[in-house]
């Protein structure tokens, strides 16, 4: 849904900038902010595309941390204590970005977002 909104207004762009009349100041009134719209969604599409990205190998990281400090026998009180509040950040970002990811925001959030597990 959302591509076929950028599309069509993309093309709406488009067409305004080659049908402008120079004389008439109405066709800027519309073509300069519905071009800007545009420009705005594809930036907003890979900006939040590419931070989720991160976000996601950023939870992985701290998912396989986890599993190597719970193979570790010798790790402190205060390490677990670090490492639990790692933990509860990447579920609180793994749940925000599941909430958001799923409806109408869906084409911004990579699938992988949707299938990840809270770290346990």
């Amino acid at each position: 849904m959302y591509f076929v909104v950028l599309i069509v207004v993309l093309v709406l762009c488009v067409w305004s900038w080659g049908k402008m009349d120079y004389d008439n100041d109405a066709w800027l009134l519309v073509s300069i902010p519905a071009t800007l719209a545009a420009l705005l969604m594809v930036l907003m599409l890979l900006i939040t595309r590419i931070e989720s990205m991160a976000g996601l190998v950023e939870f992985d990281s701290v998912a396989q941390t986890v599993v190597t400090a719970r193979t570790n026998d010798g790790i402190s009180e205060f390490e677990l204590a670090a490492l639990q509040a790692s933990v509860i950040e990447a579920n609180m970002w793994l749940a925000s970005a599941q909430y958001w990811g799923d409806g109408f925001f869906d084409p911004l959030y990579p699938d992988a977002i949707q299938d990840a597990e809270p770290i346990k």
